[in-house]
């Protein structure tokens, strides 16, 4: 993994005109990007054992806050990936 990173990386930095160190973050953004993927995985795990009629409000809520997350992660993304 550490050999493919520093290879992609030294070709993107001698696209640029940059050292590969200069885009290490790209490499730290992946990462968050990936950990961010896996939660949000586990999200969807817990709205599907809330109550309809109980958890209603907190249903209401928690799609807000997923799909703010889901949009949030999607920009990252995109911007990572420009």
């Amino acid at each position: 993994m550490a050999a493919l990173e520093r290879s992609e990386l030294g070709k993107m930095a001698g696209t640029v005109r940059a050292s590969a160190t200069d885009l290490r973050f790209l490499t730290r953004a992946y990462e968050h990007i990936a950990s961010c993927r896996r939660v949000l995985r586990w999200a969807y795990a817990y709205r599907y054992f809330l109550d309809l009629k109980r958890d209603a409000a907190k249903r209401g809520l928690f799609d807000h806050l997923q799909g703010d997350a889901n949009r949030s992660l999607e920009r990252l993304h995109g911007y990572a990936e420009g």
